[in-house]
Protein backbone atom coordinates (compact mmCIF):
# COMPACT_ATOMS: atom_id res chain seq x y z
CA UNK A 1 0.00 0.00 0.00
CA UNK A 2 1.72 3.27 -0.87
CA UNK A 3 0.93 6.57 0.54
CA UNK A 4 1.08 10.27 -0.71
CA UNK A 5 4.58 10.84 0.68
CA UNK A 6 6.17 7.98 -1.15
CA UNK A 7 6.33 5.56 1.27
CA UNK A 8 5.14 1.93 1.42
CA UNK A 9 3.21 -0.19 4.21
CA UNK A 10 3.92 -4.06 4.45
CA UNK A 11 3.01 -6.27 6.80
CA UNK A 12 5.63 -7.16 10.09
CA UNK A 13 7.26 -9.99 9.57
CA UNK A 14 9.81 -12.05 12.86
CA UNK A 15 12.76 -10.76 10.36
CA UNK A 16 11.96 -7.15 11.01
CA UNK A 17 13.05 -7.42 15.33
CA UNK A 18 16.09 -6.16 14.39
CA UNK A 19 15.02 -2.95 12.62
CA UNK A 20 12.37 -2.40 15.01
CA UNK A 21 14.46 -2.46 17.82
CA UNK A 22 16.88 -0.36 16.48
CA UNK A 23 13.87 2.23 15.98
CA UNK A 24 12.58 2.12 19.61
CA UNK A 25 16.48 2.85 20.16
CA UNK A 26 16.43 5.82 18.20
CA UNK A 27 13.23 7.54 19.41
CA UNK A 28 14.19 6.48 23.06
CA UNK A 29 17.81 7.37 23.10
CA UNK A 30 17.72 10.78 24.07
CA UNK A 31 15.70 10.48 27.36
CA UNK A 32 18.35 8.55 28.73
CA UNK A 33 21.07 11.20 28.44
CA UNK A 34 20.98 12.36 31.66
CA UNK A 35 21.46 9.15 33.33
CA UNK A 36 25.09 9.37 32.60
CA UNK A 37 25.21 5.45 31.92
CA UNK A 38 27.85 4.32 28.97
CA UNK A 39 26.25 3.33 25.56
CA UNK A 40 26.66 -0.35 25.85
CA UNK A 41 23.79 0.19 29.43
CA UNK A 42 21.68 2.39 27.32
CA UNK A 43 21.76 -0.10 24.77
CA UNK A 44 20.85 -3.11 26.62
CA UNK A 45 18.30 -1.12 28.50
CA UNK A 46 16.83 -0.19 25.17
CA UNK A 47 16.89 -3.80 24.48
CA UNK A 48 15.07 -4.98 27.24
CA UNK A 49 12.38 -2.18 27.24
CA UNK A 50 11.55 -2.93 23.15
CA UNK A 51 11.26 -6.48 23.89
CA UNK A 52 8.77 -5.65 26.77
CA UNK A 53 7.22 -3.53 24.33
CA UNK A 54 7.00 -5.67 21.54
CA UNK A 55 5.19 -8.49 23.64
CA UNK A 56 2.48 -6.41 25.05
CA UNK A 57 1.36 -4.46 21.96
CA UNK A 58 1.37 -8.57 20.46
CA UNK A 59 -0.65 -9.52 23.52
CA UNK A 60 -2.97 -6.26 24.18
CA UNK A 61 -3.36 -5.40 20.45
CA UNK A 62 -3.74 -9.36 19.08
CA UNK A 63 -5.77 -8.27 15.70
CA UNK A 64 -4.18 -5.19 15.09
CA UNK A 65 -2.49 -4.32 11.79
CA UNK A 66 1.89 -4.03 12.40
CA UNK A 67 2.66 -2.32 9.42
CA UNK A 68 6.57 -1.61 8.66
CA UNK A 69 6.33 1.84 6.70
CA UNK A 70 9.26 1.20 3.65
CA UNK A 71 10.88 4.52 1.30
CA UNK A 72 12.67 2.57 -1.83
CA UNK A 73 12.33 -0.82 -0.29
CA UNK A 74 14.14 0.39 3.11
CA UNK A 75 12.77 0.47 6.33
CA UNK A 76 11.97 3.77 7.71
CA UNK A 77 9.35 3.17 10.33
CA UNK A 78 6.48 1.59 11.96
CA UNK A 79 2.77 1.75 12.21
CA UNK A 80 0.36 -0.15 14.32
CA UNK A 81 -3.08 0.25 14.38
CA UNK A 82 -5.67 -1.46 16.41
CA UNK A 83 -8.87 -1.56 14.00
CA UNK A 84 -11.20 -4.29 16.22
CA UNK A 85 -13.09 -1.32 17.16
CA UNK A 86 -15.20 1.49 15.27
CA UNK A 87 -12.03 3.77 16.63
CA UNK A 88 -8.73 3.16 14.60
CA UNK A 89 -6.31 3.37 17.40
CA UNK A 90 -3.12 4.36 16.45
CA UNK A 91 -0.60 1.93 18.86
CA UNK A 92 2.36 3.42 17.77
CA UNK A 93 3.98 5.68 14.76
CA UNK A 94 7.31 6.15 14.81
CA UNK A 95 10.18 7.03 11.76
CA UNK A 96 13.89 7.02 11.80
CA UNK A 97 15.21 10.54 12.53
CA UNK A 98 16.41 10.92 8.87
CA UNK A 99 12.97 10.41 7.99
CA UNK A 100 10.97 12.90 10.53
CA UNK A 101 10.06 16.26 9.99
CA UNK A 102 8.93 15.09 6.11
CA UNK A 103 5.51 14.76 5.87
CA UNK A 104 5.27 11.21 6.30
CA UNK A 105 3.58 10.78 9.94
CA UNK A 106 1.42 13.40 8.64
CA UNK A 107 0.50 11.22 5.37
CA UNK A 108 0.27 8.17 7.38
CA UNK A 109 -2.07 9.53 9.67
CA UNK A 110 -4.25 11.23 6.97
CA UNK A 111 -4.77 7.87 5.43
CA UNK A 112 -6.43 6.48 8.37
CA UNK A 113 -8.14 9.95 8.58
CA UNK A 114 -9.21 9.13 4.82
CA UNK A 115 -10.58 5.62 6.12
CA UNK A 116 -12.87 7.53 8.46
CA UNK A 117 -14.28 9.66 6.19
CA UNK A 118 -14.70 6.81 3.64
CA UNK A 119 -17.15 5.36 6.57
CA UNK A 120 -14.32 2.84 7.50
CA UNK A 121 -14.38 3.80 11.32
CA UNK A 122 -15.89 6.46 13.27
CA UNK A 123 -12.60 8.20 14.72
CA UNK A 124 -8.95 8.51 14.80
CA UNK A 125 -7.43 7.76 18.95
CA UNK A 126 -3.72 8.06 19.83
CA UNK A 127 -1.77 8.64 23.10
CA UNK A 128 1.12 11.26 22.80
CA UNK A 129 4.00 11.44 25.45
CA UNK A 130 3.52 14.59 27.12
CA UNK A 131 6.76 15.91 26.47
CA UNK A 132 6.46 15.15 23.01
CA UNK A 133 5.44 18.62 21.80
CA UNK A 134 6.37 18.21 18.36
CA UNK A 135 4.16 15.01 18.17
CA UNK A 136 1.39 17.05 19.73
CA UNK A 137 1.77 19.92 17.49
CA UNK A 138 1.57 17.52 14.28
CA UNK A 139 -1.64 16.22 16.07
CA UNK A 140 -3.17 19.19 16.35
CA UNK A 141 -2.42 21.00 13.59
CA UNK A 142 -3.75 17.57 11.61
CA UNK A 143 -7.18 18.32 13.69
CA UNK A 144 -6.67 15.95 16.90
CA UNK A 145 -8.11 17.45 20.28
CA UNK A 146 -7.48 16.35 23.94
CA UNK A 147 -9.87 13.35 24.95
CA UNK A 148 -10.92 12.12 28.08
CA UNK A 149 -7.64 9.71 29.29
CA UNK A 150 -8.01 6.04 28.94
CA UNK A 151 -4.92 5.07 29.53
CA UNK A 152 -3.46 3.51 33.04
CA UNK A 153 -0.71 5.79 32.99
CA UNK A 154 -2.64 9.58 32.23
CA UNK A 155 -0.16 11.32 33.58
CA UNK A 156 2.37 10.44 31.39
CA UNK A 157 0.24 10.95 28.24
CA UNK A 158 -2.24 12.79 26.86
CA UNK A 159 -4.96 11.13 24.51
CA UNK A 160 -6.13 12.53 21.31
CA UNK A 161 -9.15 12.11 18.65
CA UNK A 162 -9.89 13.23 15.37
CA UNK A 163 -13.67 13.25 14.25
CA UNK A 164 -14.23 14.00 10.82
CA UNK A 165 -16.23 17.36 10.84
CA UNK A 166 -20.15 16.87 10.18
CA UNK A 167 -21.45 16.59 6.37
CA UNK A 168 -22.96 19.66 5.75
Amino acid sequence: MRNPAGVTLRPYADTDRAFLEGLYASVRWDELAPTGWPDAAKNAFLASQFELQHAQYRNVFEGADFWIVERDGMAIGRLYVDRTTPTLHIVEISLLPAWRGKGIGAALIGMLQDEVRAGRGEAVVLSVDRANLGARRLYERLGFVEAPPTSPYPGASVEMAWTPPPLS
